[in-house]
């Protein structure tokens, strides 16, 4: 053991790892939301907005959102929202806060398990400060990057505390609490994030060194490995049923990208692994997304195999290969004498497994965050890799120690730049666009931005450059086609929605933007079969439900566009919109208590609205309940008190009543607005209602 563990105070180290991390990352705190991901995870998502609550929590549990399931995730967010709500600089922080704390918890396990303090020191600063780490610690919605770590290591000590205790033939009880402990941590991890699937191999890793359990000279080796992997089984069934609800949410959700060829994605996970070892070592034209290089030779129609050629040459995805092999043969034969270099770069690899796009999600070819964990691996390779160069050599620990200081100083200038990019949305995806110019979804963020700006022509070439790099890119149809309906161009738009119907079918707002087009072109009896299609397709889609209701009300098809716009309601129970729809039909139909009631309804989920309680009010009086009709209109003329007939229903019931002076003054109220508003003749006749009374 390194004695100065025992005389060298740990929080020297501790405050140090801190101060560089909240140096590398202070900038994190000046930065907004951005668009891509951050709303459906924050900023629109009403379950994160509310906060905690019961509804909330099942929610989160039950959530197939965003094409993932990771309920701790989710809470965590709920939290931030009910401590910060949406304040982009308290996200920030809270992520930058647990970055931080799994710096410190990196560094005590690492040292806990080695008892090389400066070594695992080092490894911490490395993995705090590395450019590469930007993307989990700066964008709010990988939150679940930082969460997952945190819960691994916390897995991993409660592990290590196990083995020991097993070492020292501790009593089965304290074995029970370590092992529990560390299952019950890493089921937590899986729920913010799956990638961690691979951590009962990283275990078996560690098992080799540094906790040195294998291999071990009273046992076989057969015996032993048998053991091991026993003693990892609960871990393994817990990745796999992980592994299992993943793939079925993301298949579901139809993010899982099929449709890539296996030899294609085999040959992109070999040049994806060499980019993120030259990305380490030159952590250079970073960005957010880093487009498959396949997508644009993507043909979902065909069933065809494309030649390497068009994605990689050949001659670098056989160097690549070749290069793997040969590290990966240099770290199985140097495991006896380096087995610090053998498992740290399998678990640079192993944990990079799920991330490698063997099984396809979504369209991009690599991710900065991909490497939070697995980065791990490489450092610890490289920082014992030093220390054993340097030996006992003075003058090499010199040299080795001033290398380190100016690379964690780079490492952390380089840093801060890159937080620069992420301010904004438009920052970050312009940078994107700089450093990776075939990238066809900083295109459709580039032109969503400029459609926000109403620069709806700039918009426009945007998402045709995005089509280009992707021809099958869902926001690219998208944003042109709302493009073209901005600009007044209709049958443009009609004609994006159907092209991306014919390489999507299984979505659903397309049939809606269709119907809704066509509906306002007059076509109505061709606007119907898209709003069908989209009901079938999304029948949680309260604006669905709601169209098609509306526009089958409207042809005469009346009780089945009731039951439509009933449907809407049901799945937004709090949605004034169809509340209001619902109510007006119902009114229409002359079907007076069902329409009370949903006016009542609506009146206490929007209680400052005047038309709701004039109709409320308006059924009531037919109805015979006066008395109540003239509550509703009182209520109208205090919420808004400019409101002209408001004042004139008002004074109509408060005349029936007999309240002759009340209600000559309401309608001579509501003549000095109506005068006011220019309607003159409506003035005049309400001054003659008044004298009549008077």
């Amino acid at each position: 053991m390194d004695p100065t563990i025992r005389t060298r105070p740990s929080w020297i180290f501790l405050l140090g790892l801190t101060c560089l991390t909240v140096a590398a990352f202070a900038p994190v705190r000046h930065n907004d939301f951005i668009r891509f991901d951050d709303p459906d995870y924050v900023t629109e998502n009403p379950h994160v907005r509310s906060g905690l609550s019961f509804a909330n929590l099942s929610w989160a549990l039950r959530a197939r959102h965003s094409g993932n399931w990771h309920p701790v995730t989710w809470i965590s967010h709920m939290l931030d929202a009910q401590f910060f709500g949406l304040n982009p600089a308290a996200q920030h922080l809270v992520n930058l806060a647990i970055h931080t704390a799994n710096v410190l918890g990196l560094f005590l396990l690492l040292r806990r398990f080695t008892d090389a303090e400066w070594r695992s020191a080092f490894v911490a600063a490395c993995f705090a400060v590395h450019p590469l780490r930007v993307e989990s610690v700066a964008w709010i919605a990988e939150r679940k990057d930082v969460l997952s770590l945190a819960f691994l290591l916390l897995s991993l000590a409660a592990y290590g505390a196990y083995t020991r205790a097993l070492a020292a033939r501790s009593p089965r009880t304290r074995l029970a609490t370590w092992y529990s402990a560390a299952l019950f941590f890493f089921a937590l991890g899986l729920m913010s994030k799956p990638m961690l699937v691979t951590a009962p191999c990283l275990m078996l890793l560690l098992d080799v060194w540094p906790l040195n359990r294998w291999p071990n000279p009273t046992i076989s080796n057969t015996a032993l490995l048998r053991r091991l992997l026993a003693e990892k089984l609960p871990f393994f069934l817990l990745a796999v049923a992980a592994a299992f609800v993943t793939f079925a949410v993301q298949d579901r959700s139809h993010a899982v990208a099929a449709g890539f060829p296996l030899t294609l994605r085999f040959e992109n996970a070999f040049v994806a692994v060499a980019q993120y070892l030259w990305q380490t070592i030159w952590p250079a034209n970073l960005a957010i997304y880093y487009q498959h290089p396949n997508t644009r030779f993507f043909a979902p129609q065909t069933d065809s195999l494309h030649p390497a050629s068009t994605q990689w040459p050949v001659a670098l995805i056989v160097l690549t290969g070749l290069g793997l092999a040969a590290l990966s043969g240099l770290a199985l034969s140097s495991r006896k004498p380096k087995p610090w270099f053998a498992v740290g770069w399998f678990w640079f690899l192993v944990s990079l497994l799920p991330v490698l796009g063997l099984i396809q999600v979504g369209g991009q070819g690599r991710a900065d965050r991909y490497t939070y964990i697995p980065s791990i691996g490489l450092f610890v390779c490289v920082v014992w890799g030093f220390a054993n160069f340097a030996g006992a050599n003075q003058f090499r620990k010199q040299v080795c120690a001033l290398f380190g200081f100016l690379l964690l100083t780079a490492w952390t200038c380089r840093t801060r730049a890159q937080i620069s990019f992420w301010r904004d949305n438009l920052t970050l995806f312009q940078h994107a666009l700089d450093v990776s110019p075939d990238n066809a979804v900083a295109h459709c963020q580039v032109g969503a931005e400029m459609g926000r700006r109403q620069d709806y022509v700039a918009a426009q070439a945007q998402f045709q450059a995005a089509l280009e790099c992707d021809p099958t890119s869902e926001a690219a149809f998208q944003g042109l086609g709302f493009s073209y309906e901005a600009l007044g161009r209709p049958v443009d738009a009609l004609a994006e929605y159907k092209a991306l119907l014919r390489i999507r079918p299984w979505l659903a707002w397309p049939h809606l933007r269709a119907g809704n087009l066509l509906w306002q072109a007059g076509d109505r009896q061709a606007a119907l079969p898209h709003y069908s299609e989209a009901v079938r397709l999304d029948p949680n889609s309260a604006e669905t439900h709601l169209r098609f209701g509306l526009a089958l009300v409207e042809l005469g098809e009346q009780p089945q566009g009731l039951a439509e716009l009933a449907e809407a309601v049901r799945v937004q129970p709090q949605g004034v919109a169809e509340h209001t729809a619902l109510a007006e039909t119902l009114f229409k139909l002359g079907r007076l208590p069902q329409a009370e009631h949903e006016f009542d309804l609506l009146s206490g989920l929007s209680p400052t609205n005047v038309e709701a309680r004039l109709n409320l009010g308006g059924i009531q009086w037919r109805l015979g309940r006066r008395s109540e009709a003239e509550t509703q209109f009182a209520q109208a003329v205090r919420i808004q008190p400019s409101h002209i007939l408001a004042h004139y229903n008002l004074a109509k019931a408060l005349a029936a009543r007999g309240a002759t002076s009340d209600a000559v003054s309401e309608l001579l109220t509501a003549a000095r607005l109506a005068q006011e508003q220019g309607q003159t003749n409506q003035a005049a006749r309400f001054r003659d209602e008044a004298a009549a009374l008077h």
